[in-house]
């Protein structure tokens, strides 16, 4: 009897309502099922607590025997923060398992599989596979680039403006896209923004949704650490975490009255800030995505160096004939240059719409 994809749809379902909530594990969805009846249910918890195996077969208890598992992710089998998935199932007595896709993390990587299968488990590999790999795919990203997973979120006028000529931007979005922003925040683990958007906006960046309130860390890259200590981010970095990057001769007694009031200050090497060297220090803090709010000049160097994942485009309904745009790419002069773009979904937003996208390629 081969896979039934509805319990896989439920696997998939149940695993969604982790989102943003166990980084940097993935959230993973698992669903055990024996004579045709659900018997346990489970999705990953906060890094550190259960994975979704675990979950389920304390929910199913000795209903586990002879049952079968419906697992989004093939089961970890190291120990990590947590035992292996690939024992207690085994324990379990789990008789077949159908797993969504293979886990690229190297200490796994059909290692797991290969456990459930050479103590007699039947294994079904590649069950809904694109619905996965979309829902997973700033873990596969983590994986796969060492680094975390980069989200741009931009509002403009229908005629391609972020902001006036004078730098004034609110509100370009209505009211229904700033709640979409917010939601979005609840799933990032940083939002990283320049200096230029603090100094213009003094902006909060923290998450004001309403069902979810986890607050992302707030990243700002600051060249020269021109930072106000009387900016919005600085005075609340003892309610939310913030980092500034700055370069290695920034003034020290700046950073001694930030790193007071809270804020965490990171000296890079270069002299200019680069944003792999950026990534890559936030990897290493266990941050798996993030979202890039800023405006051009921060913008265009990650998009000049193929570093964003994925695109919101939040369109309004005005024409505002002159101003700044989303990017600033001088150096491309002809068409051959140009980034091309695949649209995943056109969503409306209240008066706005919604372009979901991704990099083609």
């Amino acid at each position: 009897m081969g896979a039934d994809l509805s319990l896989m749809q439920a696997a998939l379902d149940i695993a969604e309502t982790g989102r943003g909530k166990t980084s940097p594990n993935p959230f993973v969805g698992c669903v055990i099922v024996k004579d045709g009846e659900v018997v346990g249910k489970g999705v990953t918890q906060k890094c550190g607590s259960d994975h979704a195996e675990i979950q389920a077969l304390k929910r199913a208890g000795n209903k586990s025997s002879g049952a079968e598992m419906y697992v989004t992710l093939e089961p970890c089998c190291f120990q990590g923060r947590t035992p292996p998935c690939t024992e207690a199932i085994i324990r379990a007595g789990i008789s077949s398992i159908y797993i969504g896709i293979k886990d690229p993390n190297p200490k796994v990587n059909g290692k797991g599989i290969e456990q459930l299968k050479s103590a007699g488990i039947k294994v079904e590999l590649g069950i809904m596979e694109s619905e996965i790999n979309t829902q997973l795919e700033y873990y596969l990203t983590n994986m796969k680039k060492q680094r975390p997973f980069v989200i741009m979120k931009t509002a403009m006028t229908i005629d391609g403006f972020t902001a006036g000529g004078d730098g004034s931007s609110k509100w370009i979005s209505g009211e229904q896209s700033g709640r979409k922003v917010h939601e979005l925040r609840s799933e990032m683990d940083a939002i990283i923004t320049g200096i230029g958007t603090v100094i213009k906006d003094d902006p909060e960046l923290n998450n004001r949704n309403e069902i979810y309130c986890k607050q992302p860390v707030r990243v700002v890259l600051d060249n020269n650490l021109r930072i106000p200590l009387t900016s919005k981010i600085v005075k609340s970095s003892m309610q939310q975490d913030t980092i500034v990057f700055c370069n290695k001769n920034a003034d020290e007694s700046k950073v001694a009255k930030l790193v007071e009031m809270g804020v965490k200050v990171i000296k890079l090497p270069e002299e200019e800030i680069d944003a792999a060297a950026i990534l890559a220090e936030l990897y290493n803090r266990e941050i798996s995505v993030v979202m890039l709010e800023a405006g051009e000049t921060l913008l265009s160097s990650f998009e000049r160096e193929g570093l964003i994942d994925k695109y919101y485009f939040f369109i309004a309904p005005q024409i505002l004939g002159n101003g700044k745009g989303i990017f600033s790419l001088k150096e491309h002069t002809g068409m051959s240059q140009r980034h091309l773009l695949q649209y995943h979904s056109v969503d409306r937003i209240g008066d706005d719409i919604m372009i979901t996208a991704y990099p083609r390629g």
